[in-house]
């Protein structure tokens, strides 16, 4: 995953911007600004039935799912991330390219987040 982000001044010293600054008014392209996982936010009530879930899950559950995240919540995975994560069912939608609402037994998301933690 890449993002957008600005040249460093030494990247920038033999360049010179179109108003003769030296400094280029444009973005460049570095590796990419996301932590190296997504925290998961458990509801409160009933925790004991998330007991063996992860408390983050590794970036690559939802590398490449940045327009899914976009559609359903209208926010980058990074920017998610940086809020605090997603619940259960928001990280499994996005995962999935799925929309955010779609109904899932909550079983099924108890044994994928307990199957994350054992990978």
């Amino acid at each position: 995953m890449r993002g957008v982000g600005v040249m460093s001044t030494e990247d920038r010293e033999d360049w010179t911007g179109e108003d003769g600054t030296g400094v280029v008014r444009r973005p460049c392209i570095r590796v990419a600004d996301h932590p190296p996982s997504m925290p998961v936010i458990y509801p409160r009530s009933n925790g004991d039935v998330w007991k063996g879930c992860p408390r983050a899950v590794p970036w690559s559950v939802v590398e490449g799912r940045e327009e899914q995240a976009m559609i359903n919540h209208g926010q980058t995975l990074a920017q998610l991330a940086k809020r605090g994560g997603l619940s259960p069912d928001e990280l499994f939608a996005v995962a999935h390219r799925q929309p955010w609402g779609s109904s899932r037994p909550r079983k099924d998301l108890i044994a994928w987040f307990r199957g994350l933690a054992e990978e």
